[in-house]
Order: structure tokens, then sequence, then C-alpha cells
């Protein structure tokens, strides 16, 4: 196992979870599974979808029926275990990718022939092969389809009109200084997970500047290599107002695994603000050794997924805000909507909403939510950082011809 990796063909774990949460009476093993379907499905989901692998940046990013049909079986396990009708929701979001909901923008799935293509890529190519296990794992999840026919018709709403979520800014994108040199690995396999190309080496009193154009507030999260046996602090400043550091030695000791370090990303403690356009890194080391630098993610506060097909609509968003945010979202469709709100612990609101007039209308899905405040020891791992308590609104249907839905969401974090 590593911290570092989510990957397609071992994400039926929540299923799994549910299933025998359900089967033994142990609601213990219920918790890890809600929170993977309630907080890391909608991360995946607006940061591109069933990437075969998040390693821990989006590496793998050939999508396949295996790793899409696993996200949907979770999802209907754990709604199953819960009596959350939000996951089904949320599990017809996920299943749209037969559809058409994915980069390609076409069908994966035949069903005159019940084929299901044998992938696709990140570019939008498409393999047309369909192998037995594309072929199984595309009529799993018909068959779910068919027993679940609320599920199907928002399966069915499979045009990506808009999608607004986490992107990576390679290091070697930057401009090193002060000794940072761009040193590309004989193998990009740390022995646990993947460098995501080259990396930046940064040694005491360097420095690397990264172009960024952020267009909304944002999480920054960088990735670095985190080693025990290496003291280093890096400190990143965007556009003079300084974000917070990443000391490398926060990680355990290497234990069984073949890596001597974790490849992780770190939430730092302040957002990125709407029109920076630089960020700079700094590190400084105490004792021997370097920092070492991947990548670094920035993540919208709101972040959102937005389908839409033959006068219906869908969407999902995600908050990591600590504080009420109110976005504007085209959803496409006509007639009333249904909005719901939750997080990993329960459903917080769940109502109609009638958009049947210009200008949509303001909606507040959390209420009146106590916030909590971040966590000030900041993040270590996937784990971690993608499995806070953090808040999901589903909106589906909505109105045509151009009119704003308004979604207010309030943070919750742990």
């Amino acid at each position: 196992l590593s911290r570092s990796v989510w990957h397609a063909w071992g994400s039926q774990l929540s299923a799994a979870l549910a299933r025998a949460s359900v089967a033994l009476g142990d609601t213990a093993l219920l918790g890890p599974a809600v929170r993977d379907v309630a907080v890391f499905q909608p991360w995946l989901l607006t940061s591109g979808g069933p990437d075969n692998g998040r390693l821990p940046t989006p590496t793998e990013r050939v999508q396949i029926a295996y790793g899409a049909d696993s996200r949907v079986q979770d999802l209907l396990a754990v709604a199953d275990a819960t009596g959350r009708e939000s996951f089904l929701d949320l599990a017809g979001i996920s299943a749209a990718w037969f559809f058409g909901a994915n980069r390609a923008g076409i069908p994966a799935y035949d069903p005159a022939t019940g084929r299901t293509v044998d992938g696709i890529e990140a570019d939008g190519r498409v393999n047309t092969n369909s192998g037995a296990e594309s072929t199984i794992h595309g009529l799993l999840t018909m068959l779910e389809l068919d027993a679940r026919p609320q599920v199907r018709a928002i399966a069915e709403i499979a045009t990506i009109t808009e999608r607004v979520g986490t992107t990576v800014i390679e290091a070697e994108a930057g401009t090193p200084a002060g000794g940072a040199t761009v040193v590309t690995p004989a193998s990009a396999w740390t022995g646990e997970s993947l460098w995501s190309g080259s990396y930046v080496a940064m040694p005491d009193g360097s420095t690397l500047t990264l172009p960024v154009q952020v267009s909304r507030p944002s999480l920054v999260l960088p990735v670095h290599e985190l080693r025990p046996d290496v003291r280093a602090r890096t400190t990143y400043v965007a556009d003079a107002t300084t974000l917070g550091g990443v000391n490398t030695d926060t990680v355990g000791p290497q234990g069984d695994s073949p890596a001597p370090g974790a490849l992780l990303p770190t939430t730092l403690r302040r957002h990125i603000r709407d029109g920076a356009t630089t960020l700079t890194a700094t590190t400084r080391v105490f004792g021997g050794g370097e920092a070492r630098l991947d990548a670094v993610m920035v993540e919208p506060l709101v972040s959102w997924y937005v389908l839409g097909d033959d006068g219906r609509g869908s969407a999902v968003l995600r908050s990591s805000d600590d504080r009420p945010t109110t976005v504007d979202i085209m959803v496409p469709g006509d007639g009333p909507a249904t909005v719901s709100t939750y997080d990993a612990e329960r459903l917080h609101h769940r109502a109609p909403l009638s958009v049947g007039r210009a200008g949509g209308r303001r909606v507040r899905p959390l209420g009146r939510v106590d916030e909590q405040a971040r966590d000030e020891a900041g993040v270590d791992g996937l784990d971690d950082e993608l499995h806070r308590r953090r808040p999901v609104a589903h909106v589906l249907d909505g109105h045509r011809d151009g009119h704003r839905l308004d979604v207010g969401v309030r943070a919750l974090e742990l």
C-alpha cells in the first residue's frame, strides 16, 4: 500500500467495506467508505474523471471501464448501506462516463452489441477494441442501471458542458535560480509512486518561480518528496503574499517501502487569490540534502462539473472553502431542480428548487451549519488531503436559455 497512490484497479475497496459493514453489523467499516465516495469521488469528477491513476498527480490519465465501473459500484454499495439518496445521484453522474461524459465525448458503451471500448486517452483518442474486462465492467454498470431506473435517468445526461477543477503545474515549467536544477530521473517510478516527469532539486537558498493563471481563489498543493532524513523547508509566495511552506521531514520512517520517502501533496495554509500570475518557492536546508519538487496542484475553493442533454442537466459542486461562498453556474435543462448538499457525515439539505424564471435563485445548501477551523497541522497525504469533510452539492435539472443558478456553498472542514 502507498499513501501516494490512488489507482482504479484497487478502487472497489469502498464497496467491499460497505457490504462488509452490513454483513458483519460493524458500522466502523462504513466510515472510510462514506468518506471516499462523499469527498474523493466529487474531487475525481471535477478534476478530470476516472483516470487510471493519481500517483499522486494524474500521471496515468487513460480512462477505462474498470475504473469507471468501480466508482459506480462503490457509490451504489454505500448508498445501499447508508440509505442516502445523494449517493445514488452521484452514481448516476459517474455512470454518465459510459454514455459520453468522457474526454472523447462519445458513448463508451454500445447498447446494440453490449461492447465497451478498451480505453479513452487523455487527448480523447479512443481504443475501439473491446476486451473481456471492458465488456464485463460495462455490463456490470448496465445491470445496475437497469435495476435502478432513477440512476439510469441521471446517467443518460451525458454531455459535459463545464468542468472547473484541479490543475497541475509541473515544476520543470518554472524558472530555477540559486542552484535549483531540473532533474529527469532514470525511472519515473519511485518504488511506490510516480514522478509526473522531471522534478526540481532545490538546495539551500535556491528559488523556483512558476507561472500561474488563477481565475478564482484556489488552494495550492505542492507535491514534494518527503524524507525523514532531509530537514528542509520550502516557502511559497504568490505575488508578494506568503501562502505557507512545506517541511520535507514531516513523514515517518521508511519501513517496508522500497522508497526512502513519500511523494505527497501538502496544502498550503493560505489560498492563492484570483489574478495571481507567479508562484515563487524558496528553500532553506538545515543540514545536508535538498528539497525535491515534482509539481504544484491548484484546486479552486469551489469546483464543479456540469452535464446536460435533451432539456435536462446535472451538476456537482465541491467546496474546499472555510467560509460561505457563492458561485454562478449554468445548469442546462428546463423545469424544476432538486438541490442536495452533503458532506462525509450526513445529508444537510435536499429540496426542490424552482428555477423557471430568469436570473435563477440563490441557494445556501448547508444552511446554518457551524463552521470548523481548517486543520492547522497541514496535510501529509492523499488520505488526509482528499478525504476531508468537504461539502458537495448536486443540482439535478435546471433552466435552459442561459439563465443562471446561484449556488451558495458553506464549507465544513475537519
